[in-house]
């Protein structure tokens, strides 16, 4: 996607023609080849003009692998909106520059220099402003996504929808068991003697386990005694365990209080992947874009529809 800026478009203009020549080097006899890339869409706005060439579905991604074609225009189009609102991408080298503050806590994060991390980039084909380039759109484009989003006010999640949320998507708690462990030294046969002198068993704090953390042969045990009895004993080494059921805990319903928080995102998550498909589809149908072929459009709300 390519930015230009020029004091003498305007609102007018509907159709911006650019010529990119990209030489290839191959082993045939014609060493440079000549390719015409083809504007696949353009938006001009009050900032400028974005443009999407043909070339950019096809064009490693420096942060890996190629985006698609309707990727890159969805991109362009969300960019360009945001540039409405003002938003702007700082590439200018500073501390408040997202890559460069992205490169800073990964230097320190890995201990590495930025030579290495230079080096790295060289070896994946790219420089280091190549990387840096990609980033900072990256993180343009989530500030557009968000900014846009929340002015529309889509996220609002009011207490009416988490009430009725949690009425029709009950939860239980697991089914689980309080247990409580004792040791002591010597051997099995000892058990009944030790049990007479209790001061003896070293008993450690009781824990809750699920009933589907427990093995087989634990849970039938289990399920066969009462609460205050004695589950099983182990010999291990020089130790006896002891195991006994304090208290069986059946499953309960879960108050909205304990889950409110977790609907509250979970509702408002749901809300911002359809804020995205509603605004994605009306910056598509925008009758300010310009599309080399109407196909392109298509293509682009088809895979909106795959989302």
């Amino acid at each position: 996607m390519i930015f230009i800026k020029n004091e003498f478009l305007n609102t007018k203009v509907t159709l911006i023609l650019l010529l990119c020549f990209f030489y290839l080097r191959t082993n045939n006899e014609n060493k440079n080849l000549i390719f015409l890339d083809e504007i696949v869409c353009s938006k001009i706005n009050e900032n400028g003009v974005n443009v999407v060439f043909l070339s950019d579905s096809w064009l490693q991604n420096p942060l890996g692998a190629p985006i698609s074609l309707e990727e890159r225009i969805i991109r362009l189009l969300w960019i360009s909106a945001g540039q409405e609102f003002g938003i702007k991408n700082i590439s200018d080298g500073s501390s408040n520059e997202y890559a460069e503050e992205y490169f800073y806590k990964l230097q320190n994060e890995k201990n590495i220099s930025r030579d290495q991390i230079k080096e790295i980039c060289k070896r994946s084909g790219f420089s280091i402003d190549d990387v840096k380039k990609e980033l900072n759109e990256q993180n343009l484009l989530h500030q557009c996504i968000e900014t846009i989003i929340n002015s529309r006010g889509f996220l609002h999640v009011n207490s009416e929808e988490i009430e009725n949320y949690y009425l029709n998507n009950k939860e239980y708690s697991e089914e689980s068991y309080l247990i409580q462990r004792g040791i002591y030294k010597g051997k099995i046969i000892d058990f009944g003697k030790i049990e007479k002198q209790k001061n003896k068993i070293n008993w450690q704090n009781p824990y809750f386990v699920k009933k589907n953390e427990l093995s087989d042969d634990f849970k039938n045990k289990i399920e066969m005694v009462n609460e205050n009895d004695i589950i099983t004993i182990i010999q291990s080494d020089e130790n006896v365990h002891i195991y006994k059921l304090i208290k069986h805990k059946l499953p309960e319903l879960i108050s909205i209080e304990e889950r409110y928080e977790n609907i509250f995102r979970f509702l408002q998550n749901e809300k911002y992947k359809n804020a995205y498909l509603i605004i994605t589809k009306e910056l598509i149908e925008d009758e300010s874009i310009n599309w080399k072929n109407i196909k392109y459009k298509n293509d682009c709300l088809n895979y909106l529809n795959k989302i």
